[in-house]
């Protein structure tokens, strides 16, 4: 998800097989942004993150890590806002490209617009990039923060 001004604030946890997987996810996470539950996490107190969760199901995640927990969670609140109304592009800019695309190149070979993989660790202590921690434990915190009661958006 960009902000407004095309900063990055949060990654997909994982890949999608094409553009249209996507898509559907970011609507999921649109329409789940004011109930689903964000939890925070930190490496042994500090480079604190964010992940979103619909169903239990980990569905967003933080572009940036935090020094501290209250810009953790400030960013959290953004996200949640944010979210609640982002636009969904149906074409896909390309990196290097002129043009946008769909999930299809020129050529008839599927692309994977939009799909990208991080290094970030989940709240559960996977590596998104698929290595597993073996159920050690990393030092990792976590809390869970709800949907706010009588919060306005601005």
């Amino acid at each position: 998800m960009l902000s407004r001004n095309h900063r990055i604030v949060a990654l997909a946890p994982g890949r999608y097989a094409d553009a249209a997987l996507a898509r559907s996810a970011a609507r999921l996470v649109r329409e789940h942004a004011g109930t689903a539950v964000i939890e925070l996490a930190s490496e042994r107190g500090a480079a604190w993150t964010w992940a979103m969760r619909v169903g239990g199901e980990l569905v967003a995640i933080s572009a940036h890590t935090y020094g501290r927990r209250i810009e953790a969670l400030a960013a959290a609140r953004r996200f949640r806002l944010g979210a609640a109304e982002a636009r969904i592009e149906e074409r896909i800019p390309l990196l290097g490209d002129n043009e946008s695309r769909d999930s299809e190149s020129r050529d008839g070979e599927t692309r994977e617009a939009g799909a990208r993989e991080t290094g970030t660790r989940d709240t559960g202590g996977r590596d998104t990039g698929g290595r597993d921690t073996g159920g050690r434990d990393t030092g990792t915190r976590h809390q869970a923060v709800g949907p706010e009661r009588g919060s306005r958006r601005q």
